[in-house]
């Protein structure tokens, strides 16, 4: 991993700028080989509205501009856990935690690409999931993207299994975050 050059003026933020975002998934998507085009999922504009409405979407700005963001949902005592089971087999883990986030999404600025800014984000986001108290932190990207799954296992992330996801045709790399250790008394409980 190459050292972020001026660290000092890059900012982490909760994004308010759907249009930056939508901006950015734009950018991100046309740098890619047309063959992966639909691995990343079509969001409008809308969407990112919606994303900014609830809080969950996170940022890296350099210079004023959007360079990196992903989404952060966070799950609390279990309410996500019979819907997403029903509609995607993601881990028997879900069961062993009560609260939880989920990152999705992650994506760097084809220019920034190779520069730590995605470890950064992580790292970031990793911070506000221990300072939340939560239980664990969820991650997934496509299996066959070795620097996303790396960018998460270099970050404490540990790979849980994969899973086929039929909206965008390919597999997924399911991962997994403790921040602190659970101890067995809680995990008796759960």
């Amino acid at each position: 991993m190459i050292a972020l050059p001026l660290m000092d003026k890059i900012d982490f933020v909760r994004i308010t700028d759907a249009a930056a975002a939508y901006h950015l998934q734009r950018i991100v998507q046309n740098a890619l080989p047309p063959m992966f085009h639909n691995y990343i999922k079509d969001r409008s504009e809308f969407d990112y509205i919606s994303l900014v409405q609830q809080n969950s979407l996170y940022g890296v700005y350099a210079d004023n501009h959007l360079v990196s963001m992903v989404f952060l949902t966070i799950h609390e005592s279990r309410s996500f856990q019979t819907d997403f089971n029903q509609t995607r087999q993601f881990s028997d883990a879900v069961d062993t935690v009560y609260d939880f986030g989920i990152i999705g999404g992650l994506m760097v600025h084809p220019d920034w690409q190779g520069h730590g800014i995605g470890h950064a984000l992580v790292r970031y986001v990793q911070s506000l999931v221990t300072n939340d108290g939560l239980d664990c932190v969820f991650a997934e990207t496509i299996a066959g993207n070795q620097a996303s799954i790396r960018c998460f296992t270099d970050n404490n992330f540990t790979v849980i299994g994969h899973e086929f996801y039929p909206p965008l045709n390919t597999n997924l790399c399911l991962l997994a975050y403790v921040p602190v250790a659970m101890t067995e008394e809680k995990l008796a409980v759960a």
